[in-house]
């Protein structure tokens, strides 16, 4: 089996995170600051360079068979998918939180494609490949057959988000201002 290149977490413990790259609205393309914790580049460079799968250091350690069970969907998705795992607690829980960190990567990888951020295990999810419609399909369908293991589910979203035919994928996530 051909070795991967180094990732920049220990192999144990490489936690699914979508780098995150804060743009403001007036300032297109300029670096802003990360949630807290949240290493940009590192997350690009994980998500660009180590097939589509970046995992934040808090997360807690995964095995290489789980590791092998996320990279096989994502290194034969026929349409690019792209995952960040982070630790609970490093987004708040709004959904433009979530929204506008999928936005921030999807900006700075500079590729369409499916594009999930999980935190503590509660997933969002948008497509600049597919229409809104087969990708909340993907996320329902792997939660369904899952199992209740978050290892399954997201190696069947990666498989389904990946093996959806193109589309035209809708305005963008929402990421203004949230009620309380």
């Amino acid at each position: 089996m051909p070795s991967l290149p180094p990732q920049p977490v220990r192999r144990a413990a490489i936690p699914i995170a979508l780098a995150a790259l804060l743009v403001p609205l007036g300032a297109p393309g300029a670096l802003a600051a990360a949630p807290s914790g949240v290493e940009l580049a590192d997350v690009v460079e994980s998500l660009t360079e180590n097939g589509g799968l970046y995992i934040s250091p808090g997360v807690q350690d995964l095995s290489d068979g789980q590791l092998d069970k996320l990279r096989g969907p994502l290194e034969t998705a026929r349409l690019p998918v792209y995952i960040a795992i982070f630790p609970a607690g490093t987004l708040p829980d709004r959904a433009t939180a979530y929204n506008r960190l999928i936005v921030d990567i999807y900006q700075a990888v500079k590729r369409k494609g499916t594009y999930a951020v999980v935190v503590g295990g509660k997933l969002r999810a948008y497509s600049w490949s597919v229409a809104p419609g087969t990708t909340a399909k993907a996320w329902a369908n792997a939660k369904k057959n899952g199992g209740g293991s978050l290892i399954n589910e997201l190696s069947l979203f990666a498989r389904n988000a990946g093996a959806a035919p193109p589309g035209k994928p809708g305005p963008g996530p929402q990421v203004g201002e949230e009620s309380p």
